[in-house]
């Protein structure tokens, strides 16, 4: 038995293969572009380390060194001398000196906490200097995040810089 095609008649045509490839060079440039996208909640991303500078900030300053019966960002003195000179404080939640658990941090970020007043100086309260944490003088090849506050203890207002890196 023998197979006989028609001349004219084509499997196919011109049409069908430019909607062929054109689906293909779609489905690729799909790929391409949208894949990455899932791989990123595995990474550590510059949003992220904003985030954890945001967060520890408002911590700090709305739930652990916060003035009870105060609103936001004004400060308990005994408890923000406490939290600096890395000592527990009946005054308030600190209750451990390990600065990474009091923030829900790992040991492999690192942290400064400083307050200073307009000038840019390091406030000294009770005789205790408001730093705390790790040196700033740290690898340029690390980038630092920083998150600004605005806070009060005992009526003055400073700045409250919290930087993680």
């Amino acid at each position: 038995m023998t197979v006989m095609f028609h001349g004219n008649d084509r499997g196919q045509t011109l049409f069908d293969f430019v909607i062929g490839i054109t689906l293909f060079l779609f489905i690729i440039f799909f790929v391409v572009l949208f894949i990455p996208g899932l791989l990123d909640p595995f990474e550590t991303t510059r949003d992220a380390n904003t985030i954890t500078a945001d967060r520890g900030a408002d911590h700090l300053t709305q739930s652990v060194l916060r003035d009870p019966g105060a609103g936001p960002y004004v400060l308990n003195d005994e408890c923000t001398t406490a939290f600096f000179n890395g000592h527990p404080s009946t005054a308030c939640s600190v209750t451990t000196d390990d600065l990474h658990s009091i923030l829900g941090l790992n040991n492999q970020s690192h942290v400064n906490i400083t307050i200073s007043n307009p000038d840019g100086d390091t406030v000294v309260l009770d005789g205790v200097e408001l730093q705390t944490g790790d040196s700033t003088n740290h690898s340029q090849s690390r980038n630092t995040y920083t998150s600004t506050r605005v806070v009060t203890i005992n009526g003055n207002q400073y700045e409250f810089r919290y930087e993680v890196w």
